[in-house]
Formats: C-alpha cells, structure tokens, sequence
C-alpha cells in the first residue's frame, strides 16, 4: 500500500472477483449471466480503525450454478465473497469491507471478472475515511506540503517549560521505569544509544552516573534557542560518553565502525561518509523524533546555525527505520506523557502511516503525477463456440492513477482475433472498454493470442494478455453452455515450449480443482490452480516460472491435475 500511497492522492483499490459465468460489461451486447445489485458502491464517511460493511447481491441468470470468489489488490477492502456457490437462477447476499488506515478519501474499481466467455463487470466503490480523534480534523484528505503544514498548525506554539524543567520531568517521569528491580527506589534511566541503566530521578542524580540529555536534533544546528532547546520531544537520556561520541553527525548506517557500544556504532557508510547509527530499538524513535522536529518547526527555526550533512540520504534512512522499528507501548506512552506538560502531540506516533502521506520531510516536495493501469481481466477465456460462429468479448482497459494514462498501440499476435480500437485515453480514476471479435472456421480446434499493450504507465509501460478459445466440434453450441460430459486434461499447447504454454482441462461437475507443475523428481514446482471450480471447460497459462516468480530450467515437466476422484497427469518439454 505504501508504494500506492506515495505516488497517488487519492487511493485505488482494486477488488477482483472471479466467478464461473456471469454477467456483460457493456461492450458485446449479449445478454447478462449475472448482475450485481449495486454498481456504484459507497461507503460514505467511516472511522479508520474498524470495518464498516456494505452488502450486494449478485444475481445468477444462468440456468447452471456459478461459483464465484473475490480478492483484493490493497489491504483496505476485503470481501467474504471466497469461493462460494450461486445457485442457477439465484442469488447470495455477500459483503464488501473497508478497513482504512488513513483519513482521506478512497476511490475503488469492482472488477467483477467472469470466466467462460462472459465479460466483466465494473462497479466504482467510494469511501471517505476519517480518524476518530478530533486532534487531526485539519489533516482530513491532505497530502504533502498541504498536511505538513496543517500538522505544523495543530502542533506549534506549545507550552516551553525551559531546559532546567524539560529535565527534570524527564529524569523524574517520561523516561523513568519506577517498576525496575534494580532500581526499586529512584527508579531506573536507560541510555537510549548503550542500553546502561541507571538508578536516579534527578539532574543532580544523572551527573552523579554519567549521564546527561541527548538533543536527537543537534542544539548547535539551532543555536541552542527556545523553544527547541527545550523540547522533549527530541530530549533523551543517554551516557555521557555515547552522547559525545554520537556529536552532530548525521545518522546512518555504519558500514566501518570505529567505535561500538551495546548496538549503537559511529564509522563511516557505504559512501565514506562519518555518520552515527543508533541501536535498532532506538531507530524508529530516531526517525519519528526527526518527522516531528521538520514538521514542528520551519527551516529557518532548526537550521539557523549549522544543518546535517546529507538531509537527502538521511530522510531515506529514517523512512526505512520507522518501519522497522514500529512504535511500541513504551512510545505510546512518552507521547501521552510529553503531551499532558507541551500540550503538543508527535502525529508519527499516534498516526505513522501519516510518514507516507508526506513527500518530504526536507523541503517541499510534490506529489507525483503518474498513470496506473489495470485490466480486468488479466487473462481472457472467450469459452467455447460452435463451428463457423462470430463471437465477441470485452474487457476493461482502467486508469486507477493521477494523470492521464494513454495507450499508444494495443495489438493482437493472432489476427484472427480483432480489437475494436487500438489506442486509448484514460483520465485519472476511469476506464474505457475494448471488444474482441473471433470467427471460427469449420473445424474444431482451442486458438490462442497475447494482446500487447503498450502504455505510459512507468511501472507497466508494457503488457501481454493471454487470450484462448475453444471452438467446438458440433454446431449450436452457444457461448457460456458448454458443458464437458467428462473429466479430461488435454495436452498442454505449444509443447514443446519456450516462454509459455496453455493447459486446457474439462470439468463436468463442481470439483476442488488443484492443477500443478512437477519436475523430473517428482518436486511441485508450480501451483496453477487450487479452488472449487464448476462446470466448464477452462485454460491455464503457465509461464514457466516457480511459483516464486522465478524461471524455471530447460527440462521434462509433468502437469497434474486432481478434480475430485479424478487425476490426470500429461509431460511437457520445456526447451529456452
């Protein structure tokens, strides 16, 4: 989601749901064999930090049963729609959730995905996310430069104690454990850099065992002035001889250290550059005491007098370490604590997905402007026709982006299978469709194609579906009411291959299909399938890689398939 959040403003999920017949997108003008009851979905406004229900009905119009499952590209939205069976000419009641994290507004494609020859449907789902705490109600919907500032509005002007009290309330309080058994009396201060503790609760105490207060952004950089001197938010306990060794350099990752004490290290990075790197269980602190310090105070407040050596490659180490040192109980806490004496609150520690939302911690920056396509679906099954019969399906061609998505060139590698257009121009949040024509001859036979698209998206400037159709030996068939009177696994095609084969398999009833690849040592090397499956015939691509993405090597290759009772298993020769 993350990767999502930085490029866009408005976050778009996609929901797919694949089912075993169904429904028309508007593209081919055949009559629908499923229908969802509503195809604008809105959730309207909800609280982040539960999930709220929006129920649909999806109708069967077929006279056969259809089984129908859905699953989400983003963590958001999530359905209970998992394999569950539509009677013929019924219905089930399922619902779509939305979970959210942040307080903005969601933008969401449906794509409803139907397979044996029947088109897509697409439904636009809606949210507007809010945070239950009234603190942040000024960051509603705000990305950037924009929320930065909104923060920085509800967090200044705190309440300064002054140094000598922002110790004492440190030593006394926030960072003091009273429930330590080595320290049952005073209580126990740990050194956030070398993990020494200490037993003291005093100023006087901590010049007594060595320690002093460690400011996270260097005093030096702002000319030791109020109200940052002060401010405990970026104040901690620490040894005195770590809190001199850790000076004013930058924070990194120490690659030749030159001096290391209970996981913290100073040396220099990959780039010879002298840095400090705190301890693990410090760095998210590090990180989240730095996007506060950025977002509290302007440039000209904390850089009056010196700055860090490279903010560039320092944000980028932060990011990384605020997420993998989350923020705990004991954080939660100092936060609580520091805001009943500031009367200011660190939003990274009561938000940290708010860390995406804001381009840079240094500087303005702006969000990206970039396409985002999708396709529903993501591998085209246009059924099985009779002999010398036009048959036409269509797929969705959809921009979830923030800027315009234009697709210069779409193709066909089998002419025999024709596109109604071939370019496109899709405005952010939009999509557009695309029909396909195939006629078949007089014999029968399973044709195939890759549609090539290509486009501006940087991510995916370019893509290849996979298309397939089965013509059948007998005249009448209609599209979508093939019905296999036997279970068969038919030889993969091409085979031998190089990059890629089809795999055709016959179901003649509902059946927990699972469809695997093994090697020559009997070792399952690919998972093409694992569902509950009904009646059809159906195409699988295998692009000869495992099943973590990695190519396989030249060799013999066995395809197994398990529907019920039956099995079936046919060798394949794969030649790079």
């Amino acid at each position: 989601m993350r990767k999502v959040i930085a490029r866009r403003c408005v976050l778009a999920v996609l929901l797919l749901i694949s089912l075993s017949a169904g429904s028309v997108m508007g593209g081919s003008g055949r009559e629908p064999g499923a229908l969802l009851s509503d195809a604008n979905p809105d959730f309207g406004i909800i609280l982040t930090g539960s999930a709220s229900s929006i129920p649909i009905t999806l109708s069967n119009m077929l006279s056969v049963p259809i089984l129908a499952t859905g699953i989400f590209e983003e963590d958001a939205f999530y359905t209970d729609l998992q394999g569950s069976l539509i009677p013929a000419n019924g219905e089930l009641v399922f619902n779509i959730y939305c979970d959210p994290l942040h307080n903005i507004d969601y933008e969401d494609f449906l794509r409803v995905e139907l397979s044996d020859g029947l088109d897509p449907l697409i439904a636009h789902v809606t949210a507007e996310a809010h945070y239950p705490d009234s603190y942040y109600d000024g960051t509603q919907n705000l990305w950037c430069e924009d929320l930065k500032l909104a923060l920085r509005d509800i967090i200044d002007n705190h309440t300064s104690l002054g140094y000598t009290a922002a110790r004492d309330h440190m030593y006394g309080h926030i960072d003091n454990d009273d429930t330590c058994s080595e320290c049952p009396t005073l209580g126990c201060v740990e050194c956030v850099y070398t993990g020494r503790i200490a037993c003291f609760n005093t100023r006087t105490g901590a010049n007594e065992n060595s320690f002093n207060c460690e400011h996270t952004w260097p005093q030096s950089f702002f000319c030791e002035n109020e109200p940052m001197r002060s401010d405990i938010f970026h104040l901690y306990p620490t040894d005195v001889t770590a809190n001199s060794i850790r000076d004013n350099y930058d924070f990194g990752i120490v690659v030749t250290p030159t001096w290391s004490v209970g996981g913290s290290k100073r040396g220099t990075d990959s780039e010879g550059q002298v840095v400090f790197e705190p301890r693990d269980s410090h760095k998210g602190n590090v990180a989240r005491t730095h996007f506060y310090y950025t977002t509290r105070y302007t440039p000209a407040q904390i850089e009056a007098c010196d700055s860090y050596e490279d903010p560039e490659k320092l944000e980028e180490i932060l990011r990384i370490w605020h997420l993998s040192d989350p923020v705990d109980s004991r954080e939660l806490q100092r936060n609580e604590d520091i805001y009943d004496l500031q009367h200011n609150r660190n939003p990274y520690i009561d938000h940290p997905e708010l860390v995406d939302r804001i381009c840079a911690f240094w500087g303005s920056g702006t969000m990206a402007l970039n396409p985002e396509i999708a396709v529903a679906p993501s591998a085209i099954d246009m059924g099985t026709i009779a002999l010398d019969t036009e048959t036409q399906f269509s797929f969705a061609v959809i921009n979830t982006g923030n800027n315009a998505l234009v697709v210069t060139a779409m193709t066909s590698t089998n002419s025999d299978f024709g596109l109604d257009t071939t370019e496109l121009n899709l405005a952010p949040e939009s999509y557009d469709i695309v029909s396909i024509t195939y006629t078949s001859g007089g014999v029968a036979t399973t044709d195939y194609s890759t549609l090539q698209i290509t486009n501006n998206d940087s991510d995916e400037g370019y893509l290849e579906i996979p298309v397939v159709i089965h013509v059948s030996g007998s005249s009448g068939v209609e599209d979508g009411e093939f019905s296999p009177v036997l279970f068969h696994l038919h030889q993969n095609h091409p085979n031998p291959f190089a990059a890629q084969t089809f795999i055709k398999y016959d179901l003649p009833a509902i059946s927990q299909v699972r469809l695997g690849i093994y090697n020559i040592r009997g070792q399952k090397v690919a998972t093409l399938t694992d569902e509950r499956q009904g009646p059809g015939s159906r195409t699988v691509r295998w692009n000869a890689t495992d099943d973590y993405g990695h190519p396989v090597t030249s060799g013999i290759y066995f395809i197994n398939l398990e529907a019920g009772d039956f099995t079936s298993t046919n060798k394949m020769l794969l030649i790079r």
